[in-house]
């Protein structure tokens, strides 16, 4: 916490927290969820940084390419209406912030672009997911992370 706190990100206002989201896939019947640790607001430059601190992870090596970068973009600007935020794309980014050394990787920019990308990719992955009739083990032997998948039943015996 000491070492987050000096992170120069604080200086600008948070504009959420803990942020949960469900995020309608495009235009389809599917909603994805989940937990942004925090959006800042750079009141001087006009734009939003959606920040995500790991601690004792590793950052992906790729953030452009990340699934969690994508879902974050594509679900908070997809939430700019609700939330009454005025942005354009490239008003928005990513950012990974490693603690306790406070390495931060270079920023993903959205864009209308990655929108398109990003929702074409959401909707394939979901279409997968619904016409799955096969799920298989990793191995004969599961694994011990096996015992708490809330997965494992799908598992073929």
């Amino acid at each position: 916490w000491d070492a987050l706190k000096t992170h120069s990100i604080l200086t600008n206002k948070p504009v959420a927290v803990e942020w949960e989201f469900n995020a309608r896939a495009g235009s389809s019947k599917y909603w994805m969820n989940g937990r942004i640790d925090a959006v800042f607001h750079y009141k001087d430059k006009n734009k939003y940084i959606i920040a995500d601190w790991k601690t004792g992870q590793n950052i992906a090596k790729n953030p452009e390419k990340s699934f969690q970068t994508k879902l974050y973009l594509y679900s908070f600007f997809k939430a700019k209406n609700a939330l009454k935020i005025e942005m354009d794309y490239g008003d928005l980014s990513f950012v990974y912030i490693k603690t306790p050394d406070l390495e931060e990787i270079e920023p993903v920019v959205y864009s209308k672009e990655k929108e398109r990308e990003y929702e074409d990719e959401f909707l394939k992955i979901i279409e997968q997911i619904n016409t799955a009739d096969y799920y298989p083990k990793v191995s004969d032997s599961p694994s011990p992370a096996c015992r708490y998948c809330p997965y494992s039943l799908l598992c073929f015996k």
